[in-house]
């Protein structure tokens, strides 16, 4: 099944959700707490995360839509993002570049 990454609150994560990027909590210039890219989330590492005033993480999700519900998602979400840029100048990179971003963030 597919994946997507998406960054959660504290309060959102749970154990088992596996991260997306390696996380590292940084106090006072020290490195307090690090987990590897990959590493499936437990109940102590939620406390740690805690105790070490994390305010989130970058996890990988199973997308639950089919297909065909994906290539939906993505279409509204370029429909919605053209509405949002109709007056803007997409001749210029930076603009275009943005709107490119905004796609491939909102399709996931």
């Amino acid at each position: 099944m597919a994946t997507r990454t998406r960054y959660l609150a504290l309060s959102d994560l749970a154990p088992g959700m596996v991260l997306a990027q390696p996380l590292t909590l940084v106090e006072h210039e020290v490195v307090t707490y690090r987990l590897p890219a990959g590493h499936v989330l437990t109940e102590e590492n939620l406390y740690q995360l805690a105790s070490h005033h994390s305010v989130g993480a970058l996890v990988r999700q199973e997308i639950e839509r089919t297909d065909a519900e994906h290539l939906e998602h993505i279409q509204r979400q370029s429909a919605r993002l053209q509405m949002i840029f109709r007056h803007a100048d997409l001749s210029v990179p930076q603009t275009q570049a943005l709107v490119a971003a905004l796609l491939a963030h909102r399709s996931a």
